[in-house]
Protein backbone atom coordinates (compact mmCIF):
# COMPACT_ATOMS: atom_id res chain seq x y z
CA UNK A 1 0.00 0.00 0.00
CA UNK A 2 1.08 3.10 -0.63
CA UNK A 3 1.68 6.26 2.00
CA UNK A 4 -1.09 8.60 2.61
CA UNK A 5 -1.36 11.46 0.23
CA UNK A 6 -3.06 15.01 1.42
CA UNK A 7 -5.20 17.58 -0.58
CA UNK A 8 -6.50 20.73 0.47
CA UNK A 9 -9.94 21.18 -1.02
CA UNK A 10 -12.42 23.77 -0.11
CA UNK A 11 -10.46 25.38 3.48
CA UNK A 12 -9.95 21.52 4.80
CA UNK A 13 -6.99 18.86 4.24
CA UNK A 14 -7.80 15.24 3.22
CA UNK A 15 -5.88 12.44 2.31
CA UNK A 16 -6.13 9.55 0.87
CA UNK A 17 -4.12 6.23 -0.65
CA UNK A 18 -3.37 5.33 -3.85
CA UNK A 19 -4.16 1.45 -4.35
CA UNK A 20 -3.20 0.86 -7.95
CA UNK A 21 0.51 0.46 -9.05
CA UNK A 22 2.45 1.25 -11.66
CA UNK A 23 -0.16 4.22 -12.87
CA UNK A 24 1.59 5.42 -16.62
CA UNK A 25 0.03 7.14 -19.38
CA UNK A 26 -1.58 4.24 -20.71
CA UNK A 27 -3.25 3.55 -17.15
CA UNK A 28 -7.43 3.98 -17.60
CA UNK A 29 -8.69 2.76 -14.29
CA UNK A 30 -7.34 3.58 -10.79
CA UNK A 31 -8.33 2.82 -7.45
CA UNK A 32 -7.84 4.92 -4.69
CA UNK A 33 -8.52 4.23 -0.50
CA UNK A 34 -10.24 7.20 1.05
CA UNK A 35 -12.79 7.77 4.43
CA UNK A 36 -11.92 3.98 4.42
CA UNK A 37 -13.43 3.49 1.18
CA UNK A 38 -12.45 2.51 -2.48
CA UNK A 39 -13.13 4.11 -5.12
CA UNK A 40 -12.61 3.44 -8.61
CA UNK A 41 -10.96 6.36 -10.92
CA UNK A 42 -11.90 5.93 -14.39
CA UNK A 43 -10.41 7.46 -17.69
CA UNK A 44 -13.11 8.10 -20.79
CA UNK A 45 -11.58 8.79 -24.35
CA UNK A 46 -10.83 12.19 -23.58
CA UNK A 47 -8.59 11.46 -20.88
CA UNK A 48 -11.28 12.95 -18.76
CA UNK A 49 -11.16 11.16 -15.01
CA UNK A 50 -14.25 10.37 -13.72
CA UNK A 51 -15.54 8.46 -10.81
CA UNK A 52 -16.91 4.93 -11.44
CA UNK A 53 -19.50 4.52 -8.53
CA UNK A 54 -22.78 5.78 -8.98
CA UNK A 55 -23.45 6.75 -5.30
CA UNK A 56 -20.86 8.63 -4.08
CA UNK A 57 -22.55 10.93 -1.19
CA UNK A 58 -21.56 15.02 -1.33
CA UNK A 59 -18.07 14.42 -2.63
CA UNK A 60 -18.49 14.10 -6.25
CA UNK A 61 -16.46 17.50 -6.78
CA UNK A 62 -13.79 16.52 -3.99
CA UNK A 63 -13.16 13.36 -6.00
CA UNK A 64 -12.60 14.60 -8.88
CA UNK A 65 -10.33 17.26 -7.17
CA UNK A 66 -8.35 13.41 -6.18
CA UNK A 67 -8.34 12.66 -9.64
CA UNK A 68 -7.24 16.19 -10.85
CA UNK A 69 -4.03 15.72 -8.42
CA UNK A 70 -3.61 12.10 -9.23
CA UNK A 71 -3.24 12.70 -12.92
CA UNK A 72 -0.52 16.35 -12.29
CA UNK A 73 1.31 14.08 -10.04
CA UNK A 74 1.75 10.94 -12.67
CA UNK A 75 1.61 13.27 -15.90
CA UNK A 76 -0.88 11.73 -16.97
Amino acid sequence: MSLPIRIHYNGQDYTYKILTRNISKDTQEIKISFNNEEYTLVANIRKEWTIAETCVRDQHELLRAIAKNIVLRYHL
